[in-house]
């Protein structure tokens, strides 16, 4: 009896003992989890007040606007950095009651590239606001920044708060890939352990220890991304799951910090989604699926170009659908797969195809459709007016869908698609009551009809041969040559445009064998046609001449990190 008795009394003390554990545990998850709500609510929406950031650190901050005192008075002006922002910004340091001061922020589609700030959105906007509002001083001031990611807007954001703006608009997605950076690594913490809040909070306190952030160096800035996607690399930041999930999620931070730190110095913000070309735009860097079936592959794809070539779209949908089949993940058979589509006047498939194709490129230089996503869950969430850009552009587009008609490379618009989106920024504040009180009848009054050009100038054409040549848009050479062609006589005589033609001829000449050389290896026929001399001879003529064109102040041995294996 005894021993049965002792039996029972270590019994419950093993029980006690277990579910003094369990509440223990039970105490501390739910501290965890109170914790985690605690950082996401709070500290995710005021950690801009220290800079603070999950993702990326920040060194090397410098301004990008400085008092002076001028003729006319104290005056902001440019300093020498942030050498992606005009050169051209002023503004008075003290602000009338009269004065309507907005910032347009964003990338350079933003900025009005390739075009003369005088045709951005911004300008367009500027006249806009004069006229219908005649007693006002207006201030559109255009912050945006050739090449910036969000992360890099977000340090000009935190400057002009300061600047007694009474609308920020913001109008960036098109460049989180640009970089090469890297985020840090999840960790090896797998299922079952991410549904434990206690396991994810000490995780984190780990990773932090002991590894450290990204640094954004903002003096430093050098655009080498203009060589690495020439030579045709892929960005890891899209290739890699657990990377491309961070950039999203750094692309929703960024955008949500912004609007809650204009909210909380009640300065109205707005939003602007993102349009990109689709229709006329090759996905730059096509990546197989591993373990695919490459030889079947090819033979399905060699019939769907061969098709599509010979105008055959019944049979090149077929065939690239077989392609897909076998590999889901090859960025340019959606894009071709879109074409014959729209050839066959199957726009809804065709616009489907398209924005697949957009998905999956390697390394995309055009905002992926959960950017726009993202606006617009913030939009919502934050209760701050979105821009629809998308629509605005796509109402006017052949076939609603997106193409050179209304961007004039991959994602700038033209000079008539920015004064419609900066007519749809008007429309868009004064239904959400942010400017002064107007009239419905005093918005459309000033809408601008901007006549179509046959002819492209000769500026233009020169910036499109730059992004031709960095993106790869290696068809579209042979119309920069017939848009020379076309110029009239006093232009064909200037330095500029023998420069320029000269240039072109030269590079055409370079990359036409490159061109026909990837080709081929994408269609499994390389060791058939060229020897191996034969190779390493037009890949090095292609490398030296983007080494030529490209690079600036780059030493062989940096330049030598961005050729591909």
């Amino acid at each position: 009896m005894s021993w049965e008795i002792k039996v029972s009394k270590r019994r419950n003390k093993w029980l006690m003992w277990l579910v003094t554990v369990c509440i223990s545990l039970l105490l501390m998850e739910g501290g965890a989890i109170l914790m985690e709500k605690i950082v996401q609510s709070y500290f995710a929406d005021k950690a801009y007040a220290s800079g603070q950031t999950p993702y990326v650190d920040y060194e090397n901050n410098l301004p990008l606007f400085d008092m002076q005192s001028l003729n006319e008075g104290p005056t902001y002006v440019r300093t020498i950095y942030h050498p992606f922002v005009s050169s051209q910004l002023q503004f008075p340091y003290n602000k009338s009651d009269s004065t309507i001061r907005i910032f347009c922020l964003g990338g350079s589609a933003a900025m009005g590239w390739p075009h003369d700030l005088s045709l951005s959105y911004p300008a367009f906007l500027q006249h806009k606001l004069e006229k219908v509002y005649p007693n006002r001083k207006i201030e559109v001031i255009n912050a945006g920044a050739s090449t910036y990611a969000s992360y890099r807007i977000k340090t000009l954001f935190d400057e002009i708060v300061n600047y007694q703006p009474n609308l920020i608009l913001l109008y960036t997605g098109n460049n989180e890939f640009l970089e090469r950076i890297l985020y840090e690594k999840d960790g090896i913490l797998l299922n079952p352990w991410r549904s434990i809040a206690t396991i994810r909070i000490l995780h984190r306190a780990k990773e932090r220890l002991f590894k450290r952030k990204h640094v954004i160096d903002i003096a430093s800035y050098q655009p080498t991304f203009m060589i690495d996607i020439a030579l045709g690399n892929s960005s890891q930041l899209k290739t890699s799951s657990e990377q491309l999930l961070q950039v999203k999620a750094h692309y929703r931070h960024n955008i949500s910090q912004m609007v809650q730190q204009a909210k909380d110095l009640n300065i109205p913000i707005a939003l602007l989604n993102v349009p990109v070309n689709q229709k006329d735009w090759i996905p730059h860097a096509s990546i197989h699926e591993e373990g695919i079936d490459i030889h079947a592959w090819r033979r399905h794809y060699r019939k769907a170009i061969e098709a599509y070539e010979q105008n055959n779209f019944v049979a090149a949908i077929q065939a690239f659908r077989n392609s897909i089949n076998l590999d889901s993940s090859y960025a340019k058979s959606y894009y071709y797969l879109g074409k014959s589509y729209l050839s066959m006047e199957m726009k809804k498939r065709a616009k489907d195809a398209f924005l697949k194709g957009l998905e999956e490129d390697g390394y995309p230089f055009r905002a992926l459709h959960d950017f726009n996503q993202i606006l617009e869950d913030i939009s919502l969430s934050k209760a701050v007016p979105l821009v629809d850009l998308v629509e605005c552009l796509e109402s006017i587009a052949q076939n609603a869908i997106i193409g050179e008609d209304v961007l004039v490379d991959h994602v700038h618009p033209t000079v008539a698609s920015n004064e419609r989106i900066a007519q749809t920024v008007l429309a868009t504040l004064h239904e959400a009551d942010i400017l002064p009180k107007l009239q419905a009848t005093d918005v459309y009054s000033v809408q601008m009809t901007i006549p179509k050009e046959d002819v492209k100038p000769l500026s233009l054409i020169r910036h499109l041969f730059l992004i031709y040549q960095v993106l790869l848009q290696f068809d579209k050479l042979g119309e920069l040559d017939s848009q020379l062609q076309k110029q009239p006589d006093s232009i064909r005589r200037s330095t500029n445009y023998l420069l320029l033609k000269d240039q072109l001829s030269r590079y055409i000449k370079v990359v036409n064998p490159y061109r026909k050389l990837i080709s081929t290896k994408e269609l499994g026929l390389t060791d058939s046609l060229y020897t191996p001399k034969e190779i390493q001879i037009i890949l090095e003529d292609y490398y030296q001449s983007c080494r030529n064109n490209l690079t600036h102040n780059m030493s062989n041995e940096v330049f030598q990190q961005f050729i591909p294996n």
